[in-house]
């Protein structure tokens, strides 16, 4: 895990304009969400932010390929995975309708 991880993830919820944080180079890749206070502080729940890392390129088998591009729209992010990557639907909006 990265060094003060709890900080920046509590820095990156504290503001609305942010929806997504993405990082590369861990060989299997991920996804994940944080877990804040609720609005009266009391239980915890996920945050907004969607915490998405990218596979190396390193995973894919050779003679292939593994990167993705993101296509942004005002409800949703979708990754789209091309090779060895992993494609997702982030919803960045609660009052989006996926299409």
């Amino acid at each position: 895990s990265a060094w003060r991880s709890d900080e920046v993830s509590q820095t990156l919820e504290s503001f609305e304009c942010v929806k997504v944080c993405v990082a590369g180079h861990d060989h299997p890749g991920g996804y994940g969400r944080t877990l804040v206070p609720d609005r009266e502080g009391k239980y915890r729940t996920f945050g907004r932010v969607h915490y998405v890392t990218l596979e190396a390129m390193l995973e894919a088998p050779e003679g292939s390929t593994s990167y993705a591009t993101m296509e942004v729209y005002d409800h949703e992010v979708s990754v789209v995975g091309v090779g060895q990557a992993t494609s997702r639907r982030l919803q960045t909006s609660e009052d989006g309708v996926f299409t």
